[in-house]
């Protein structure tokens, strides 16, 4: 399917690669999250309204990442990619830590553009790199794990997040979430390396972007798996920025027991539902790729119901209960949708197609924070941010029909060759 086909990896040494990559990932939704911890000191600090936090949280991100990020992906089809890699986590960690010298609207924002900007190339990248790395059968599972990265992030910084606030100051969260990117940027540096061979000097230039860009875009499965991950992706950002604020302002909770209670929920119930989802998805699909989408299409469909009924929960234990049901549904769709993504795109464009997929959830599944925001806001703000969260995760029904037109679309394209 490629021009170029993958060095053949040893077991060991691509689970090793694929765990240093999840850990770059988890160190990304740290990162990424950081600001949702820290939403109502910082608010109160700075006396912004929910739709200025909305934008920090998640639209300051996800434009400076969408700027960057389909030049990132064409970087990613011509370059090492561990060089590229970890260049990025360690520049985004730092402009993390950095975020504690902000004191205004504006100085935090250019923060929070920065990082969007660094983290655009890395997900691409890995993503293409577990690809090379693993057979066609195999990939569900790896790249489940890969996804599971966002739950173990999530989780920590939540989890953490709270607790060194409340003792230490919403500054401190920063410069502690950018440690660990650092030293896991300098790790995948000095032990792993590309598995693709070399790319010919003809093709290290951008000459032929074009055709790849119209072969891309004509190309029916990445269409609709883009329309289905950006639906997901704006579901799942409302939930995990506003979730804290919700147990806060609906059912009384502390600063640190509402990151506790979204920690359990970001952490443990998304990991599980993230670390099942790639033989559950293999399962219910038979190995048939037409067949992917059953699993996670059917968890995007249960959220829906589920979100609901956390908004009108009359108790604080419920509500947690149904919080962390959701967040195993909502850990369910993006390592299957990667999984259809690669499958019907060639080798030699999966950074670039991978790009255009990220481009996409991110650029426009950002927004969910700051519509979720401004619902709220339209509904008189405080409590209303429970129906708000429950107007914007019924998206995902949009996100099932998706991912289904992508894998009926994948019947008609032909098989990869298999990759020992």
């Amino acid at each position: 399917m490629s021009e170029t086909s993958p060095r053949a990896i040893s077991g060991f040494r691509r689970w090793y690669a694929l765990a240093l990559l999840t850990g770059i990932f988890a160190a990304n939704s740290i990162d990424r999250n950081v600001m949702a911890v820290v939403l109502e000191p910082v608010k109160a600090e700075l006396q912004l309204s929910d739709a200025a936090m909305g934008t920090l949280v998640g639209a300051a991100h996800t434009v400076a990442l969408a700027l960057f990020v389909i030049p990132m992906g064409l970087l990613a089809d011509r370059i090492n990619r561990v060089w590229l890699v970890s260049g990025l986590v360690i520049l985004w960690s730092a402009l993390t830590s950095m975020g504690a010298l902000a004191n205004s609207y504006l100085s935090m924002l250019l923060m929070r553009a920065g990082v969007g900007a660094a983290e655009a190339g890395s997900p691409p990248a890995s993503v293409a790199l577990i690809s090379d790395m693993f057979p066609a059968k195999q990939r569900p599972t790896a790249l489940s794990t890969f996804y599971l990265a966002a739950a173990i992030g999530t989780g920590t910084i939540f989890l953490l997040g709270g607790y060194v606030a409340h003792h230490f100051g919403w500054r401190t969260v920063f410069i502690i979430a950018g440690v660990p990117g650092l030293l896991l940027g300098l790790l995948l540096l000095t032990t792993v390396r590309d598995p693709r061979p070399p790319v010919r000097p003809a093709a290290r230039g951008f000459g032929g972007s074009g055709r790849d860009f119209r072969l891309l875009l004509a190309n029916p499965a990445l269409r609709w798996t883009c329309i289905g991950g950006t639906m997901a992706s704006v579901g799942q950002v409302a939930v995990f920025a506003w979730l804290p604020s919700f147990l806060i302002r609906v059912h009384g909770y502390s600063l640190i027991d509402a990151g506790l209670a979204t920690a359990a929920a970001a952490g443990l119930g998304k990991g599980l539902g993230t670390l099942f989802c790639g033989p559950l998805t293999r399962r219910a699909a038979r190995d048939r790729r037409e067949k992917l989408w059953r699993y996670p299409g059917a968890a995007l469909i249960l959220s829906v119901p589920l979100v609901w009924c956390m908004a009108g929960a009359g108790s604080a234990a419920m509500a947690a209960t149904l919080t962390f049901v959701l967040a195993m549904a909502l850990g369910s769709w993006a390592g299957p949708s990667a999984a259809i993504l690669m499958a019907g795109v060639e080798t030699s464009r999966r950074g670039l197609a991978t790009s255009l997929y990220h481009l996409s959830t991110n650029l426009i599944g950002g927004f969910g924070a700051l519509a979720t925001g401004a619902i709220s806001d339209w509904l008189g703000g405080g409590k209303a941010i429970a129906p708000a969260l429950a107007i914007t995760v019924s998206v995902n029904l949009l996100a099932a029909g998706g991912l289904f037109m992508a894998c009926r679309r994948l019947s008609t394209m032909p098989e990869e060759e298999e990759q020992a």
